[in-house]
């Protein structure tokens, strides 16, 4: 085995042994550090010296606490009891030297000399002369703890490797595309200023372009692949999730390692945020899911990909609009409209349920993304209902003034128009609600029968109004 491949399993392995070490001698110690503890709050007894004795074993520099022998006897509420603890302490390290004085007094005791006795308060033949605990316990956990500590570096070095041992993955761009390489040069040093979860071609660091490879990226080849940007996405820099993009794929932990996306493929790429996070989008289809707080970098990474897949595939590269998103004020609705979306608003009791004027625009550019296509002509956005967990806006029902979107149990898109709605209700399947349009069923998972009820009144009035005058503009997203 390789030095490179034995060394993360030599970690593991005194990982597991300071582990080890450390619960042995917190186990051992267990008793003596609860009890020497409580000793503090026990009631004071006095007692008479029985016996004392020092008997050594082994190097004079070792004289553990059976070797010191206190016998004496005490009396509680009448009854008469025996003990031999002298103090509570470390089981490992020698009295002689870390507990001298207790050694020497040991040694000092007489028969029938009285001396104090604590005494559990309920266990009046649990005791000790000294209450508290030994010098040589405190040592010997302070050492564990520090071998825990070692123990836990070790382990987070297997996991995540060695940020400052790490060197520069030892790789040249060869027979890379000149195309590939003109419009990457353009845009990594602008990526990598903007955001440091960014390592840009030829500072990807070698550790954590293994731990990618090895995560989610099995079938990277060195041989006919360059990386070119790993985009780290953890928290402690372990690069186990996030995204590897070479001179000819694209490869993510949200995307199934035994496919690649080839570059030629993602001519439709695009941003969009998921819930506080932002994802990337392939044909309408979260691709992957990316914890950046830059946006500039997240874009800038999106467009240099979507320029490079444009280039390869010989199709010319069109620039996005900066912002064609737009806001609808209740104000530009149509005035029977807003009447019903007001009159049944304050009736939903859902809190992930939004209307006209109060749809957040991430949400909004999600749902439009996921339910209706992105370049889809919705109309003015009137009903966004969210049932996802994490709040994204990815599944649940969008409503416009003339239209409708939604997912279907098998998550295929449903829609159509709401001025030729025929029929609308409530449905319940055993897990979920579902609202039915025209025989088409719109999954509503965790959204109660009483609101869905609201919601097909609230289509069933649109399509009424809608049939008759059909006003507002339309805005594309």
């Amino acid at each position: 085995m390789k030095d490179d491949e034995a060394r993360p399993l030599s970690q593991l392995f005194i990982a597991l042994a300071c582990a080890g070490l450390f619960f042995f001698v917190a186990g051992i110690n267990a008793e003596a550090v609860y009890r020497g503890v409580h000793s503090y709050f026990w009631p004071k007894a006095t007692g008479v010296v029985l016996s004392s004795s020092l008997r050594q074993a082994g190097p004079s520099l070792f004289y553990s606490e059976k070797q010191l022998r206190v016998a004496y006897k005490y009396r509680v509420g009448g009854m008469k009891y025996e003990g031999d603890k002298l103090c509570y302490g470390g089981a490992l390290l020698p009295m002689k030297t870390f507990d001298a004085s207790y050694a020497e007094r040991a040694m000092s005791l007489t028969a029938g000399e009285k001396v104090p006795v604590y005494h559990h308060p309920r266990n009046h033949g649990v005791s000790v002369m000294n209450k508290g605990v030994r010098l040589s316990l405190v040592i010997e956990l302070a050492v564990a703890g520090l071998v825990f500590l070692c123990g836990l570096n070790r382990w987070t070095l297997y996991l995540y490797g060695d940020p400052w041992g790490e060197k520069s993955a030892p790789l040249t761009f060869g027979s890379v595309d000149p195309r590939v390489v003109r419009i990457f040069k353009s845009h990594a040093e602008r990526i990598r200023d903007l955001n440091s979860q960014f390592h840009i071609y030829p500072n990807i660091p070698g550790r954590r372009l293994a731990n990618a490879i090895q995560s989610y990226a099995p079938g990277f080849s060195p041989e006919k692949e360059t990386p070119l940007v790993l985009v780290d996405d953890t928290a402690f820099g372990s690069s186990r999730k996030g995204c590897l993009m070479t001179d000819k794929s694209l490869y993510g932990s949200d995307i199934n390692p035994e496919r690649r996306v080839a570059l030629e493929e993602l001519v439709e790429i695009m941003r969009g945020r998921d819930g506080k996070t932002w994802a990337i989008y392939l044909r309408n289809q979260r691709l992957q899911t990316l914890i950046i707080p830059s946006e500039e970098s997240v874009t800038l990474f999106i467009e240099m990909i979507e320029r490079i897949a444009c280039e390869l595939s010989g199709i010319p590269y069109e620039e996005d609009e900066e912002d064609d998103f737009l806001y609808v004020e209740e104000g530009e609705a149509d005035p029977e409209i807003t009447g019903v979306i007001n009159l049944h608003k304050k009736s939903v009791t859902d809190p992930q349920t939004y209307f006209l004027g109060d749809i957040p625009r991430p949400l909004l550019e999600n749902a439009v993304r996921r339910l209706a296509g992105a370049s889809s002509c919705i109309g003015i956005p009137l009903i966004l209902i969210d049932t996802t967990l994490n709040q994204d806006g990815g599944e649940g029902v969008l409503i416009s003034d003339h239209a409708f979107f939604g997912l279907d149990d098998e998550n295929e898109p449903v829609g159509g128009e709401i001025s030729f709605i025929s029929d609308v209700k409530a449905g319940r399947g055993l897990a979920c609600s579902y609202l039915v349009v025209d025989g088409k069923s719109i999954r509503l998972n965790g959204y109660s029968k009483k609101n869905t009820l609201i919601i097909a009144d609230i289509v069933r009035k649109l399509s009424v109004l809608s049939r008759k005058k059909l006003k507002g503009r339309s805005i594309r997203l």
